[in-house]
């Protein structure tokens, strides 16, 4: 199985891309992955994609980060249990914050 994952602007920036520039890639996983296995996956293959969105200690996305499945948070598609699909999209972001 394949899921496709892009790496947005400015968090693309910190992994040697353009700050302006989205960065995709697939990554081949296990049938009935989820989504808390394609982070283990990740740090694993892309270890500096993960080190910007992934908290291995306490196996959980960083506040810095935001993690969208299919353009839904990941938390309201099912959180870290769910069950990944051939052909998925990955999205991940820098977390935002301001007034």
């Amino acid at each position: 199985m394949k899921v496709r994952v892009q790496v947005l602007p400015w968090l693309s920036g910190l992994i040697g891309a353009q700050s302006d520039e989205e960065v995709t890639f697939e990554l081949s996983l296990h049938p009935d992955s989820t989504l808390q296995q394609f982070l283990a996956e990740l740090e694993i293959r892309r270890p500096d994609v993960a080190a910007l969105i992934y908290d291995q200690e306490h196996w959980a996305v960083k506040a810095t980060a935001l993690l969208m499945l299919n353009n839904r948070a990941f938390e309201l598609a099912g959180g870290y249990g769910t069950l990944l699909k051939d052909g998925d999209v990955i999205t991940l972001l820098a977390a935002y914050s301001g007034g």
